[in-house]
């Protein structure tokens, strides 16, 4: 009698702890069918592809997703900051109605690189944390627009220094 009685105690603290834990798992990290664009998440700039220079002391930023995963579970993202390195191109970010942190104020979105971040190294799902459908299709214009002024300059940069050769 005292066996069965472990055995139930033990079934019942398994059956309350369980859905608990597997909760918390769950939501620490995004499987891929559960990242949207425009998603809201949190990403290490050490995990981005391609790699900024200095990402390996560097936390969480926010990230806009813009893409679905693709088949190796990867997704488009670009980056909201304070401080962006390299200084890019950037908006602000509440141009795009994305939030104004209370303590740092407004950051701006770089709208001239996108990063590649494997879903399992993105944080912070939440139902709240995502961008208005027309807001992110005014962010991938500014950024397909920027990304082609970039490209221009790029050029002319180029065929001015092959005429000098």
């Amino acid at each position: 009698m005292m066996h069965y009685q472990l055995s139930m105690r033990y079934l019942l603290t398994l059956s309350l702890v369980a859905p608990a834990v597997l909760g918390l798992l769950v939501n620490a990290a995004p499987t891929p069918n559960h990242v949207q664009p425009g998603d809201i998440l949190k990403a290490k700039p050490k995990h981005f592809d391609p790699r900024p220079p200095g990402a390996g002391s560097v936390g969480q930023h926010p990230v806009v997703v813009l893409t679905a995963p693709d088949k190796h579970g990867k997704v488009q993202v670009v980056v909201m900051s304070h401080k962006h390195p390299g200084n890019p191109a950037t908006r602000p970010a509440s141009s795009f109605g994305l939030p104004i942190d209370p303590v740092k104020g407004e950051s701006t979105v770089n709208v001239e690189n996108t990063f590649k971040v494997h879903t399992n190294r993105l944080k912070g799902k939440d139902a709240q944390n995502m961008m208005e459908p027309s807001h992110l299709e005014a962010l991938k214009k500014e950024i397909l627009h920027t990304s082609r002024k970039h490209t221009k300059k790029l050029s002319s940069r180029s065929l001015q220094l092959k005429r000098r050769q």
